[in-house]
């Protein structure tokens, strides 16, 4: 799957918005995030978007007999964003903003 494919998902765009703007989180604060969306259909957009090296799992925490992962944008060490990863991220800001401006109108 590209990219473009990728990021063509509502729940996984998302969850990059998320991740934007809080850079980590854990599944169940995305979930929380996500009212409308089951946690099933989170955790499996997570995956995808995982495997396709868009997010990684920079921690994991011990919680009660599991393994709690906490997600952020993936990111190549040492190097600087690409252009690619640049223009993702304004686009997800942008996007951002315009939802927290419609939410907010009168």
């Amino acid at each position: 799957m590209n990219r473009l494919d990728l990021l063509m998902n509502p729940v996984r765009v998302s969850i990059m918005q998320y991740l934007t703007l809080h850079k980590m989180a854990t599944a169940s604060e995305i979930i929380n995030n996500l009212k409308n969306v089951s946690r099933a259909t989170v955790y499996n957009h997570i995956k995808i978007l995982e495997e396709n090296e868009l997010i990684c799992v920079v921690q994991e925490n011990q919680v009660r007999g599991t393994v709690e992962k906490i997600y952020s944008l993936k990111k190549k060490e040492g190097e600087p964003p690409s252009d690619y990863t640049s223009i993702i991220n304004y686009l997800l800001y942008l996007m951002v903003d315009f939802q927290n401006y419609f939410e907010n109108l009168p």
